[in-house]
């Protein structure tokens, strides 16, 4: 399987959570490619190294939707995060989303994703055995992302959203 993350290199991320897990995952067929930069950069590579881990600190890339379809699942592993745009972009091309179990994500994602204890390593390594020992349905989480994000986060929806805003602020004044 492999595993993309998008998001800047920082410690709200929680990017220590996957170095972790990974360790964990040293017999299990996955990778990780990680898109971003920022300030712990050098601290997990130096980690990714040391452990001979298979993930991979892929750095910047300005258009990310063009690099998502090369993957089999969107990973998020932040403690906080505002809205999880990201998360949007990766529903909307149709990953089967592997996510830290906070409010916002569940909100976004409407539940439909692996959540995982963003605190313990373990609690994502279990979501990923299961992924391979118990076949869990990856073609479904994606045929109900990619709805969701169609029904939700596309530009239409958006504009008709902020449309319904407007006549209603206009109307409310007459």
């Amino acid at each position: 399987i492999k595993l993309v993350a998008v998001g800047n290199l920082k410690d709200v991320k929680n990017y220590q959570v996957l170095i972790d897990a990974f360790k964990l995952l040293k017999n299990v067929p996955v990778s990780l490619d990680i898109y971003g930069e920022g300030p712990e950069r050098d601290m997990l590579q130096k980690q990714i190294v040391e452990h001979h881990l298979a993930i991979k600190l892929k750095g910047s890339h300005e258009k990310v939707y063009e690099i998502l379809p090369d993957y089999d699942a969107y990973v998020m592993c932040s403690y906080i995060e505002g809205f999880g745009v990201s998360v949007a972009e990766a529903m909307a091309i149709g990953l089967p989303l592997l996510l830290s179990d906070i409010k916002v994500l569940r909100e976004v994602s409407r539940d439909n994703a692996l959540f995982f204890n963003p605190f313990d390593p373990e609690s994502f390594a279990s979501i990923v055995r299961s992924i391979f020992n118990e076949g869990i349905n990856l073609k479904e989480l994606s045929d109900n992302v990619k709805k969701i994000a169609k029904d939700n986060y596309s530009k239409e929806t958006y504009l008709k959203a902020l449309f319904s805003v407007y006549d209603k602020a206009l109307n409310h004044n007459n």
